[in-house]
């Protein structure tokens, strides 16, 4: 498994730096279920490197 690349940026959540997610897609099913953010799925056909728009769920190397 590699080192987490994408950490929790909700306020006070412990999901970060090792308990930080390794996936992009892990870390926007946490942001949905955990933190029951409403972050709308992709359409069927539609891809996007950052659907939500927030420079911080960037992937850390792009920092």
């Amino acid at each position: 498994m590699g080192t987490p690349d994408f950490p929790c940026t909700v306020p006070r959540c412990t999901r970060v730096g090792d308990k930080g997610f390794t996936r992009r897609d892990h870390l926007i099913e946490h942001l949905r279920n955990f933190h029951n953010l409403d972050i709308p799925k992709r359409r069927p056909g539609e891809r996007s490197a950052n659907p939500l728009g927030l420079p911080h769920f960037q992937h850390s190397e792009s920092q």
